[in-house]
Order: C-alpha cells, then sequence, then structure tokens
C-alpha cells in the first residue's frame, strides 16, 4: 500500500525533515493482537488531517515528509528481528532530521534507539510514555519482550517513563534500586514542577518513545492493553510540549495501536498527535520559535 503522510507528495529524501519509518512487526504481544497493521493505518488516517494545527496555530506541513522501506520481518527469531529493525533504522538516521518509527509492538524501541546511538555518536536519554513500566529483565522467554524494551534502553541511557500504572514488584523494584537513572511520573500524581526537575537529571539530547497506552482509554481505545487512567489528549500534549522546548528531540516512535475497522478514531488521533509533535519539533528546530 503506497500511502503518504497527511497526504502530501513526498519530498526527496535529503528535503524531508520527518522520515517515518512503518515497522509492524507483532510477536511478543501478551494480549490483544493486530498492532501490525498500525503503520498503514496511521497513515491513512492522516489523510484527513488539516495541514492547519489549531494547537500551534500555525501550519507547518510544507516541512516535508518521506515514508521509508519497512524491515524484512523475521518472525522465527525475535533476536534477528531486532537486528533487521536496527539496520533499516540506521539508514535513515541523519543529524537535523526525525526518524519516527511506527509499530508495531513497544519491542521495536530497542533497536531504534540502538541504531540513533551508533549513527548519531552522541549521548541522549530517553523519555517513554507508557502504561507499563516494561522493565522485566525478561519475559515468556525473550530479553528482547515488549514487557522488557524499557530495560534493555535503561542499560545505557537514563530513563524517564511517564504515565505507568501497571507494573509487577520486580519492575517497582528496578525503578527504587535505580533511581538515579530510572525516574518514574505516575499520572495520579501529575506534576509540571516533577517533569520539570526530572528533565534536568536528563541529557539535552532526548529520544521519545510513545506508546499510546499511556494516554486514557479513552484517548485511545484501540491498544492492545488498555489501562484506565492514563493522560488524556492536551495533557499529553502539554508534557511533550514541555520536553520539546527544553530538550532536543533527536528521534521518536509510536507504538502499541491496534486498528479497529469498526472505529477509526484511535487512527486519526495518533496521525493528529504525530503531527503536532512534528510541527513542535519542526518549529523549533528551523524557525526558532
Amino acid at each position: 500500500m503506497n500511502l503518504s503522510f497527511l497526504d502530501i507528495p513526498e519530498k526527496s529524501f535529503t528535503e524531508s525533515f520527518v522520515r517515518i519509518l512503518p515497522c509492524g512487526y507483532q510477536s511478543t504481544v501478551s494480549y490483544m493482537s493486530g498492532t501490525a497493521e498500525a503503520p498503514y493505518s496511521i497513515l491513512k488516517a492522516s489523510q484527513q488531517v488539516e495541514y492547519f494545527s489549531s494547537y500551534l496555530e500555525k501550519d507547518s506541513s510544507k516541512m516535508g515528509f518521506i515514508i521509508c522501506d519497512p524491515p524484512v520481518l523475521d518472525l522465527s527469531s525475535v533476536k534477528n528481528m531486532m537486528k533487521n529493525i536496527y539496520k533499516q533504522a540506521l539508514k535513515y538516521i541523519q543529524t537535523n532530521k526525525i526518524l519516527c518509527t511506527l509499530g508495531g509492538e513497544h519491542s521495536i524501541s530497542y533497536p531504534v534507539v540502538k541504531a540513533h546511538q551508533d549513527k548519531l555518536k552522541i549521548k541522549f536519554d530517553v523519555i517513554v510514555i507508557d502504561a507499563h513500566l516494561d522493565l522485566r529483565d525478561s519475559y515468556q522467554g525473550t530479553e528482547y519482550s515488549h514487557a522488557s524494551v524499557s530495560r534493555r534502553i535503561s542499560e545505557n541511557h537514563k530513563l524517564c517513563i511517564i504515565g505507568a500504572r501497571s507494573y509487577c514488584k520486580e519492575e517497582y523494584q528496578y525503578v527504587k534500586k535505580n533511581k538515579n537513572r530510572v525516574f518514574h511520573l505516575k499520572p495520579e500524581k501529575w506534576d509540571e514542577t516533577a517533569l520539570l526537575d526530572v528533565l534536568k537529571k536528563l541529557n539535552d539530547n532526548i529520544y521519545l518513545s510513545i506508546d499510546c497506552d499511556g494516554f486514557d482509554p479513552s484517548v485511545f481505545p484501540s491498544t492492545g492493553t488498555p489501562v484506565p487512567g492514563g493522560l488524556f489528549y492536551y495533557q499529553g500534549l502539554e508534557i511533550i510540549k514541555i520536553i520539546i522546548n527544553k530538550k532536543n528531540v533527536i528521534g521518536l516512535d509510536f507504538v502499541e495501536l491496534i486498528p479497529d475497522r469498526f472505529y477509526r478514531g484511535s487512527d486519526f488521533t495518533a496521525a493528529q498527535l504525530l503531527y503536532e509533535i512534528f510541527s513542535m519539533i519542526y518549529l523549533k528546530t528551523l524557525l526558532k520559535i
């Protein structure tokens, strides 16, 4: 399926500010499946998004988008699939450009983060919006599970997880043990001051990973493991806006959407949210406002 973001003709690879990597990988999911179809459902829904943002009161559609070739799927081995994603992401990462990887399950974030680390050769930390901590050392026989993705990332980067409200004792204890490297901002105790305090402890360069279940199920009902009590749409946008204003976002991913053919609201919400994020990064990077 040949789709463009916002239904805008693609610019050349060098002219495009945003490079979108579809990665419909789904193998280690532990509840509802279907996230493999999410990248193309989001792209299709984006064709209905207005170019003018009522939130930012600007039209940033000229920033340029290009859809990258997806990684070769290898469902026979989780480890091999992580290598495929890493190699494909490596091709498209570039300084002053944004690679946005569309999952797919959350396990894809680890190889993409590693690809940014190896390609850009800069220090950066990671902020995750997620209903789950994903800090298990391994899950269902693999250390590369969606339930272990933040654990793998935390081994090389400081980590801030926003919105987590479902986790096991092992994960809770891991946060306590690593309180100087792993920060957990709970949604029920949300406080802008707490976010600003954590941001001071993180590198100026940030990779952003958004699991849609970090938002409340009223915002994204179409997800694999919905958990009540998450972020609301504009609350999430304000959090992301603070992060972008205070830090240099070098890349991002969006994961765990499960398209529902009877309800396309979540697809559209994802497309709208991503356009707002791209616009905020673009305006800060190129227009200095």
